[in-house]
């Protein structure tokens, strides 16, 4: 869709205007409107803040092989691969097992290996060899946390669960290197390692709203949970990190004065500079709460130790599956009762700036299985009309407009993917 964004953005502003990019998530649409204009991306999550800042201000002093051979041979790597010498080998050696036709060890491993997890639950459902490997790590990693807060984040919450232990020992230790680096790198280093990390992720999906199930519901252990596991825990993190960034600092940047910002829609909107002549919106429009599909990442970059969230299992509270953040954001869009005020915000500062706004918008047609929108367009487009005095769509592929000024001319019929909403004075 960057194409057909950037068109109408061209439309409706100068190249020396300020352009706003709203729930800018990846950062994809930041990048492509950076290349002509001043762009200002905003998100709640700070893991977008800091993809949005390396993609808008890539820093290109980096020597990416150097950075990676000092996190591959740092004292702190060493550290933490001996404080988990015994959950190591325990991994390895369930996942041998498994490839050889005895699934349960890895299945066991696959459900319980969190440190946090298991030494919260007092290593209820853990059997006696798992229980003194994740104990005899967990001691040792406390003492190194104890003496570097933060230092071991990504493996006491996510390894096991998410990723291989070797594979989080790697993740701890560069992030420490990156703490340590000139404060201009530390963005482009911290997006390197998130995309490494999403490379590397050992999910279905490859997102984090959801570890790995290895058994079916009847408890039986899946076909292939071995080999899958296996390929996505053999990659090397450190490899990925340093292709990714290769990319990331090979980015070309250019001297407009871009900002990421990390902070909710409404405080961006009351910020953004009077040259701001065109924002971009794409907010969610299901009930989905998608901040559950980037926690790993958020707490990366946050490196807080969140409180992990509780959920009912099996009659008692324990520790959700997926390890979400407790105060894990929930967006007013997603939720029907808050969306209608808070698509009104967002048309009221926009419109009281001055700017116009271009929505992206994905219309409903009832399937089975798929979510319904929070609001239909008819509901979009008339809470619209109370601030702008022309509403109009574009549908990528067609660039064809539909005048929805009145509600007779409803789009609901019409079935596209994705389109932009534009509304201006």
């Amino acid at each position: 869709m960057l194409d057909a964004i950037g068109e109408v953005i061209d439309e409706l502003s100068s190249p020396n205007d300020v352009v706003a990019d709203l729930f800018a998530g990846s950062g994809s649409v930041s990048r492509f409107l950076s290349q002509a204009r001043t762009v200002i991306s905003a998100d709640i999550q700070e893991y977008s803040r800091v993809i949005c800042s390396a993609v808008l201000n890539p820093s290109n002093s980096i020597q990416p092989d150097i950075f990676v051979d000092q996190c591959r041979s740092s004292t702190m790597h060493d550290a933490l691969i001996e404080s988990c010498t015994e959950v190591l080998e325990y991994e390895s050696e369930a996942i041998s097992r498994a490839l050889e036709g005895l699934p349960l060890q890895l299945c066991e491993f696959l459900e319980e290996a969190s440190l946090i997890k298991s030494a919260d639950e007092n290593y209820l459902n853990c059997s006696g060899l798992l229980e003194c490997a994740l104990k005899a790590s967990h001691k040792k990693l406390m003492r190194l946390e104890s003496k570097f807060e933060g230092l071991c984040t990504a493996t006491l919450y996510y390894g096991g669960i998410y990723f291989s232990f070797k594979q989080t020992v790697a993740i701890d230790a560069i992030l420490y290197e990156i703490e340590n680096s000139a404060s201009r790198d530390k963005d482009t280093l911290l997006a390197a390692l998130l995309s490494a990390v999403s490379n590397a992720v050992n999910t279905i999906g490859k997102q984090f709203a959801q570890p790995i199930q290895p058994r079916m519901s009847n408890g039986q252990p899946k076909k292939g949970i071995a080999a899958k596991v296996k390929k996505d825990r053999e990659i090397d993190i450190f490899e990925v990190f340093s292709e990714n960034l290769k990319k990331y600092v090979g980015l070309q940047g250019n001297k407009l004065p871009h900002q990421a910002l990390c902070m909710d829609f409404s405080d961006a909107l009351d910020q953004l500079p009077k040259n701001t002549r065109v924002v971009y919106a794409d907010p969610p429009y299901t009930r989905d709460h998608y901040s559950r599909f980037y926690h790993v990442l958020e707490t990366l970059c946050l490196r807080d130790s969140p409180t992990v969230s509780r959920t009912k299992i099996g009659g008692s509270l324990r520790l959700s599956r997926g390890l979400y953040r407790e105060q894990r954001h929930q967006s007013p869009f997603c939720i029907r009762s808050q969306a209608p005020q808070a698509f009104t915000t967002l048309f009221s500062k926009v419109s009281k700036l001055g700017a116009s706004l271009v929505l992206s918008y994905s219309p409903h047609v009832v399937r089975e299985g798929e979510h319904p929108r929070v609001m239909t367009i008819e509901d979009l487009t008339a809470l619209a009309r109370s601030h702008f005095q022309e509403i109009y769509t574009v549908c990528p592929g067609e660039f064809k407009h539909n005048k929805l000024n009145s509600r007779e001319n409803s789009f609901e019929q019409k079935p596209h993917g994705e389109i932009l909403i534009i509304c201006k004075n």
